[in-house]
């Protein structure tokens, strides 16, 4: 529940900030005040953001022989950035100085949204919230004033900062969920459902950006493939810890990821951008959320298959939309939402194969008419 409401509260905040953008980008303009200038133009620094929120807790981290969270808070970062960097090529925000026509303190050439330096210090704070309790106020508060620092200097609107901390946060708390997991049904599936986003949504922004063509995906199934096949005939110590945290029980270990992979390219080969592309995140979207909200609040068993609930197939629909709809007409959102989530709850065929196909497939008819 507390997940569920910090993103609800999540994505209110991102509506209002959106409505706060350029008034708030003006009044910003007109503060400018020389001890302010030079405090933030030291906060900023790209370095200085790595040294105290990266660096230092590593070196922490060694000293006191907390190996195991290493790899988790340096995959933070670069997961962040690489969001960061991918979301900026696809959307060509631009920055709010080149709008609404103000001189900033200092010029950036990249697109605005989202904010980089605000993804990649939230990123940080789940580990260093939990690792180090005494000062992990002093680590929000510098966070906090990095994302300060980029509206102050006039690079960025609020909404890139408030969804910059949003992802970076999710990013962070993500990876900290997989090294902390207790392994129950609902956590695993937590697991694996978020896997399932990100990577989906990573698979459309690489696509959108000419990073990445549908063919590419055809040897990461093959390679995919040997490594269930390994991971079935021996029990690797590397790959028995991710299964044990995100695999749901069946014949061939990482099935549900190889058909995962199997069902996009099919979708990415098959029909044009942009109905593939907003087909994969009605899927990757809908689908996760349709079974994590169906598991933890779903009551009424869907009259189709007994294993799913009409709360979750109501939450996949309404999340389908809300992804399609900046894209394509309402009808044709809404129509690819409600037959994606029927195919989902259809207990005769994989709907890792199914769901995206049938996502993009209707967003293309009803884009017709």
């Amino acid at each position: 529940m507390r997940r569920s409401i910090a993103g609800i509260l999540f994505l209110l905040s991102l509506g209002i900030s959106y409505l706060l953008d350029q008034p708030l980008a003006l009044l910003l303009a007109g503060l400018s005040h020389e001890v302010l200038t030079g405090f933030f133009l030291i906060i900023t620094e790209f370095w200085l953001v790595i040294l105290v929120l990266y660096v230092l807790p590593l070196a922490l981290l060694i000293h006191r022989k907390k190996f195991a969270f290493l790899p988790f808070l340096a995959s933070s970062l670069l997961i962040g950035s690489l969001f960061s960097f991918l979301l900026k090529a696809a959307l060509q925000r631009h920055r709010p100085y080149e709008t609404l026509s103000f001189f900033p303190v200092v010029y950036e050439i990249s697109p605005a949204f989202p904010s980089g330096h605000a993804t990649i210090a939230f990123a940080a704070l789940p580990f260093l919230f939990l690792l180090f309790k005494k000062e992990r106020w002093y680590f929000f508060s510098f966070a906090v004033l990095v994302a300060l620092s980029r509206m102050y200097l006039g690079v960025h609107y609020l909404s890139d900062v408030v969804f910059g901390a949003g992802l970076g946060f999710a990013i962070g708390y993500f990876l900290l969920h997989i090294k902390e997991c207790r392994k129950n049904d609902f956590e695993k599936e937590w697991n694996r459902q978020c896997t399932h986003i990100f990577t989906g949504t990573l698979i459309v922004l690489l696509m959108a950006t000419g990073y990445l063509k549908p063919l590419y995906l055809v040897p990461i199934i093959i390679i995919g493939f040997g490594i269930s096949l390994l991971a079935k005939k021996t029990n690797h110590a590397v790959l028995s810890w991710f299964l044990d945290r995100m695999d749901r029980p069946s014949n061939l270990p990482g099935a549900g990821a190889l058909t995962f992979f199997i069902g996009v390219t099919i979708t990415l080969l098959i029909f044009p951008a942009p109905a593939s592309l907003i087909g994969v995140l009605i899927f990757t979207f809908g689908d996760a959320l349709s079974t994590l909200w169906g598991k933890k609040h779903g009551k009424t068993k869907h009259p189709l298959n007994p294993h799913k609930t009409i709360e979750g197939t109501v939450a996949g629909v309404v999340v389908g939309f809300l992804v399609a709809v900046p894209f394509f007409p309402w009808y044709a959102a809404l129509g690819a939402a409600v037959i994606a989530m029927i195919v989902e709850s259809l207990p005769f065929i994989d709907d890792n194969l199914t769901v995206p196909v049938a996502a993009a497939g209707v967003l293309l008819a009803l884009s017709m008419i």
